[in-house]
């Protein structure tokens, strides 16, 4: 959507804030400066040194009735690096219904989530952003908006969450204007070289998606089942012809629990990833089909300390023909990747000072990822925070081993109303 149509709809909520009061309606929001710059040299992106050169206002406004809610949020972005510029755009617009207690009802641009993963994700399918992971703006930015119908239905025995979405959505993965990549029809990390964007599907109902979570109590324990139908969210598919990346077709089916054990929680999720198009491994240009599993726990250790510990896989199936399709000379995965994940928090000084520092280590990929960050809350109103996000790797083309010269510190203050 135009960026005059989004200014439209922000400007017409600014024009009524002065009868919200009188017509039961909230508005609140934050103004935020970001800036982030790179600590290691990058070969291939020479123009610029930041990451994040941000000026944010975000506008919400929120109606509550008796069987009714509405929630609407507006971002105002100018960010001068990678040549971003201004930007304007709806994060979230939804309306939310209830019937009698049994179902809710969603529609709208929302943020869409679920799973037991910590910044690890099997079952939640629905799309993330990178970038704004990688450059260190806010995690909430991490989880990207649907435009989707949401139904919620409760009964004794069990719930089920139904997400229907109509038009395909991508993550949002780096394209070299603020942070470089691996890109495999290039066969190394590219920055800003102009390099033909990843096919994207029609907008038409055929590629919409759906996905259904059913879930109980069982005791303390929270028990759901998973299915989805529809696209890879990363472009892993490599249509030759064209010279482009494209988004296969992926169905998924899984589990997860959740719940108190030793004074902490654990949680475990399974997931198989069915990649519909490939042909028993024997396509190298399509993803093979995959288990992917993943244990947490986490645990209160003394006051205001948490820690927590993750460990994850994917599991290729048909590995043998994976092995013997791909070219010479080609990046190669293990049939087998693992990742183990620590978050360490401590809160200081009346829990106004936040330290934290999240881990991704593979011992497969011998790669990892580093998140530290320190948050002041200031006062109720503003906070200020920093970290950083380091990256490592054996190999250019791993996941987190491909943004090895993307190593990056970061500041934010933020004025909430």
């Amino acid at each position: 959507m135009k960026i005059k149509y989004y200014l439209f709809i922000a400007l017409a909520l600014l024009a009524g804030a002065g009868n919200l009061q009188a017509e039961g309606l909230e508005m609140h929001g934050f103004f935020e400066g970001a800036y982030g710059g790179r600590v290691v040299d990058n070969p291939a992106i020479t123009d610029s040194d930041y990451t994040m050169e941000e000026t944010r206002l975000q506008m919400q406004i929120q109606h509550f009735a008796e069987t009714a809610e509405f929630f609407g949020s507006v971002d105002f972005l100018s960010d001068s690096a990678g040549g971003q510029g201004f930007d304007a755009y709806i994060r979230e617009a939804y309306a939310k219904f209830g019937f009698a207690g049994m179902a809710d009802v969603k529609v709208g641009r929302q943020i869409v989530t679920w799973g037991t993963g910590d910044l690890l994700f099997i079952n939640d399918v629905f799309p993330k952003d990178y970038v704004s992971f990688f450059t260190g703006r806010e995690d909430q930015y991490l989880k990207h908006p649907s435009d989707a119908l949401r139904l919620k239905l409760y009964t004794k025995a069990i719930s089920l969450d139904i997400v229907g979405i109509p038009f395909f959505d991508p993550d949002q993965m780096p394209t070299g204007a603020k942070l470089s990549y691996f890109n495999p029809l290039a066969g190394g990390i590219v920055g800003s070289t102009a390099l033909p964007a990843p096919s994207q599907p029609e907008r038409k109902f055929n590629n919409g998606e759906i996905a259904v979570r059913a879930y109980r109590y069982l005791g303390s324990f929270q028990l759901s089942g998973y299915f989805f139908r529809g696209l890879y969210k990363t472009p892993q598919g490599m249509d030759m012809s064209a010279g482009t990346l494209y988004y296969p077709e992926l169905g998924v089916y899984g589990a997860s629990a959740r719940g108190p054990l030793f004074s902490g929680v654990v949680s475990a999720e399974y997931g198989y990833y069915d990649s519909i198009d490939e042909d028993n491994g024997a396509n190298p240009l399509i993803p093979n089909s995959q288990h992917r599993y993943l244990l947490g726990y986490e645990r209160q250790l003394w006051t205001d300390f948490t820690a927590g510990i993750q460990y994850y896989g994917e599991y290729m199936l048909d590995y043998g023909n994976y092995e013997s399709s791909i070219p010479v000379g080609s990046p190669t995965f293990d049939e087998l990747r693992q990742v183990f994940t620590t978050r360490l928090s401590q809160e200081l000084f009346y829990q106004t000072v936040r330290l934290s520092l999240f881990a991704f280590v593979s011992p497969t990929d011998e790669d990892w990822h580093l998140r530290p960050s320190v948050t002041y809350r200031y006062s109720d109103a503003v906070s200020i925070s920093g970290g950083g996000n380091f990256f490592g790797g054996a190999d250019d083309y791993t996941m987190f081993g491909q943004f090895e010269d993307n190593n990056n510190l970061y500041a934010r203050v933020r004025y909430n109303f």
